[in-house]
């Protein structure tokens, strides 16, 4: 049911998820593999990065009510559990500076992983 629900959205894309799908597709935006409109556990996600797991919304006006504003933060805050991380842009943000901006943070890995020295332990720089 998502699939059909997914495959539909794909055809039906507002103008901003087109725009953004040409900045992230073929690998334009930093070398990164995004797919579009792919369902994670019964959610769709406008845009996925499965190397990053990474989702990045597009929001139009229909989010700008409270009522859609809750429900985007308890998706948001599920997918989190789930081990994804979330990035919402509004529809007249999308540009491939903007895009990439957002994204890049994400390239960086986590401080634990760089402070962590080959045996496991905290490197010092004293």
């Amino acid at each position: 049911m998502k699939m059909t629900f997914a495959k539909q959205l794909r055809r039906d894309q507002t103008c901003a998820e087109r725009l953004a799908w040409r900045i992230l597709r073929d690998r334009h935006c930093l070398g990164l593999k995004f797919r579009r409109q792919h369902v994670v556990r019964g959610f769709v996600l406008n845009f996925y990065c499965p190397e990053l797991q990474l989702s990045l919304e597009i929001d139009g006006s229909v989010h700008d009510s409270e009522e859609h504003a809750d429900y985007d933060r308890a998706r948001a805050d599920l997918l989190e559990l789930l081990g994804l991380r979330v990035i919402r842009v509004r529809n007249q943000e999308v540009t491939p500076e903007r895009i990439k901006n957002l994204v890049i943070p994400f390239l960086v890995p986590p401080l634990h992983e760089v402070e962590r020295g080959s045996g496991g332990e905290a490197n010092s720089t004293q």
